[in-house]
């Protein structure tokens, strides 16, 4: 991780990340690992009943476009021939 030279966050942030988990505050390092998770594992953010997650909100047939896409992946994970789970074999 790079952090800019002159940032005036930066000696705060730092402090904050060495202080941790004993320091006063931790808002900070909360911030930054929900960051960090959010651009690491985007999947962990969202859920069945409220498809929410990082970046650019999409549109109604965006969503379920997504939807499917992501359903057919699923599907196609766990399943030899998604054809033939349609005829119950």
């Amino acid at each position: 991780m790079a952090l800019p030279r002159n940032a005036e966050w930066r000696a705060d942030f730092i402090a904050e990340l060495a202080n941790f988990p004993v320091g006063i505050h931790d808002d900070i390092v909360d911030a930054f690992c929900h960051a960090m998770k959010a651009f690491t594992t985007a999947r962990d953010f969202k859920t069945r009943d409220l498809p929410v997650m990082p970046g650019r909100l999409l549109s109604g047939s965006e969503a379920e476009e997504q939807a499917l896409l992501e359903q057919l992946e699923w599907q196609c994970s766990v399943s030899i021939n998604p054809e033939l789970d349609k005829a119950g074999w």
